[in-house]
């Protein structure tokens, strides 16, 4: 009788993780979903986030802002083709929170095989979808800013970029110096170590690779394509 009362003890003890306490207490998240992953309700919070965050990108961008210097006849193909356009948008972020998260969890989970942790692809997936409701904050935030205030989306507003106003691969590189991205980098660091026990070294070195290279990357390409730094 006394092991049947530990144990409904100790599923008391292990509590559901919200994810909207990852804001405020991100380790005990955390450490809740590596007993207790959970899929289904953040996924659908996340997405009706960034749902909302490209709704209102794709009706509120003034697309002449995309291509200042155009030639008149570009620009004129461009708005001709804006409810297209407005479509793309949308549904390109509105994919985020489920693409980024299948491909990131992915090769956590890879990763944690390498390193014998005990957390399986559902861990790593629950981990990812709470730290990308902190992500679609940061979306939900800039694209109602820029919105506002008519700016062009493509420059994130709480980044160093902006701040700095400069283009081309450079801009790229200090568009993830940017108060959400940094947020997210701790919070992946805090879910690899609670989470999959990864040590500290490897989540933390994990935690920036995963920014830092994609930000490479694109800055590479600005580069090949004619950027300046």
């Amino acid at each position: 009788m006394s092991e049947v009362h530990q144990s409904h003890q100790l599923d008391e003890d292990i509590k559901k993780p919200s994810i909207f306490g990852v804001i405020v207490n991100p380790g005990e998240q955390f450490t809740r979903i590596k007993h207790q992953p959970k899929i289904v309700v953040p996924f659908f919070i996340v997405f009706f986030l960034y749902g909302i965050a490209g709704a209102i990108a794709a009706i509120g961008t003034d697309f002449r802002l995309l291509i200042p210097d155009a030639p008149a006849e570009e620009l004129d193909l461009l708005l001709q083709m804006e409810p297209f356009i407005r479509a793309i948008m949308f549904v390109g972020i509105l994919a985020v929170p489920i693409v980024g998260t299948l491909i990131v969890s992915f090769l956590l989970w890879i990763v944690g095989k390498i390193v014998h942790s005990e957390a399986g692809f559902a861990h790593f997936v629950s981990m990812n979808l709470f730290i990308m409701f902190v992500a679609g904050l940061g979306v939900l935030f800039n694209s109602i800013i820029a919105t506002m205030f008519g700016m062009n989306p493509e420059h994130i507003v709480t980044s160093l970029s902006t701040v700095l106003q400069l283009e081309g691969a450079l801009g790229v590189l200090l568009s993830g110096i940017e108060v959400f991205t940094i947020w997210g980098i701790i919070l992946t660091a805090i879910g690899l170590k609670r989470t999959a026990d990864f040590n500290g070294a490897l989540a933390w070195s994990i935690a920036i690779a995963f920014t830092l290279i994609p930000l490479l990357l694109s800055a590479a390409l600005v580069t090949v394509g004619g950027g300046m730094f």
